[in-house]
């Protein structure tokens, strides 16, 4: 009698259960596909390619001095600071002639290090101000890579 009445409370569990998963499956648009997978070409995984860095400049990648040096006008303008190692798109700034409180003398720098002229009053740069470097790194793009 006691294994007659385990089989039988065994058999309402899975009962129960099958018809659970099975409102389960019903209720979630899943479509299952159990048809085998038939290949006799093994499966690859892709490579990973990396991609160059010519690509990755001006989006928060790293920029050497030479694809910095290309944006030299005013309406192109990246500049960076070195050893500080930091690149900024300035154009938006330079392009309006009375932004600039040393008006278009930044226009020369573009495309180079202007870390002597920012930071110090060497060849006829001015030191720069605390608010002159929050304007300036609201200007970043990435880093210089050397």
């Amino acid at each position: 009698m006691k294994t007659l009445y385990m089989t039988t409370a065994v058999s309402i569990v899975l009962i129960v259960m099958g018809i659970f998963i099975a409102a389960q499956y019903k209720d979630s648009n899943v479509a299952v596909d159990y048809s085998p997978i038939l290949t006799s070409t093994p499966i690859s995984t892709p490579k990973s390619s990396k991609t160059p860095i010519l690509t990755l400049c001006g989006n928060g990648g790293a920029c050497t001095s030479a694809q910095i040096a290309t944006h030299n006008t005013r309406n192109d303008c990246w500049i960076y600071l070195s050893p500080i190692d930091k690149v900024y798109d300035v154009t938006n700034y330079v392009k309006d002639p009375g932004k600039h409180p040393g008006g278009d003398v930044i226009i020369s720098k573009c495309g180079t290090n202007i870390y002597d002229y920012f930071t110090t009053n060497a060849n006829g740069g001015r030191k720069h101000s605390n608010k002159a470097f929050s304007i300036l790194d609201s200007f970043y793009i990435g880093p210089l890579k050397k």
